[in-house]
């Protein structure tokens, strides 16, 4: 999971495997500065709901 958190970019998980019911076990793993990430469209020529997060 990503958020974003003021100036902070988020990324969370689950303790073990991604599964029904895990999402109230999911804890922060990294936290990324907002201006040292740029978020990108991986394929800007097709329409799609993907994107890329670069840090």
């Amino acid at each position: 999971m990503v958020a974003l958190a003021g100036t902070r970019i988020l990324l969370a998980a689950p303790p073990k495997r991604v599964s029904t019911r895990r999402d109230a076990l999911t804890r922060v793993v990294a936290e990324i500065p907002a201006e040292d990430a740029v978020l990108a469209d991986p394929l800007p020529e097709f329409e799609n709901s993907r994107l890329l997060l670069r840090a």
